[in-house]
């Protein structure tokens, strides 16, 4: 980009008069100073990741290799089978004729006959469900499609 000296003496001059003297020093000094710090503080920030990568990375070596050392110090070979021969107490052993022959008549013997499953309830709606209680508060909230909850208002006079 190309500047146009006799614009940039006139920009000079318009500026140079409104300004108070030492003003164009202190402006420049002022902006070198904060350059100054923030490049001061970008080498501290570096600095410092570089130091908690070292710290992090000699914390997590010594954990590896601390653990891969006390692994093998504390077990004992794999393949070393130790045994020893079991107690009598430990043996469970059966007797023949342990126990003696029991003889059963016909006439003791009752058949209980059952239903399948499918006939011992009733499915009722939720209009048979509050006739059933007489009038009685209740409420009956449903939680979701198939949940339903019954909830009796005044339990003392139900006697539950």
């Amino acid at each position: 980009m190309k500047v146009d000296p006799e614009r940039q003496e006139l920009l000079n001059d318009v500026l140079a008069e409104g300004e108070p003297p030492g003003f164009r020093e202190e402006v420049l000094s002022t902006m070198l100073a904060e350059v100054h710090h923030r490049n001061w503080q970008r080498q501290r920030n570096r600095r410092l990741m570089a130091g908690a990568c070292v710290v992090v990375g000699l914390v997590l070596a010594s954990i590896f290799f601390r653990g891969a050392k006390d692994g093998r110090d504390g077990q004992t070979e794999p393949f070393l089978v130790h045994s020893q021969p079991l107690t009598r107490t430990m043996v469970v052993a059966t007797q023949p004729q342990a126990i003696g022959k029991v003889h059963t008549t016909s006439d003791r013997f009752v058949v209980v006959r059952t239903q399948p499953g499918d006939r011992l309830f009733e499915t009722i709606g939720d209009e048979k469900l509050l006739a059933l209680l007489a009038g009685r508060p209740a409420v009956l909230v449903h939680h979701g499609p198939v949940d339903k909850e019954l909830i009796l208002l005044n339990s003392q006079e139900v006697g539950w």
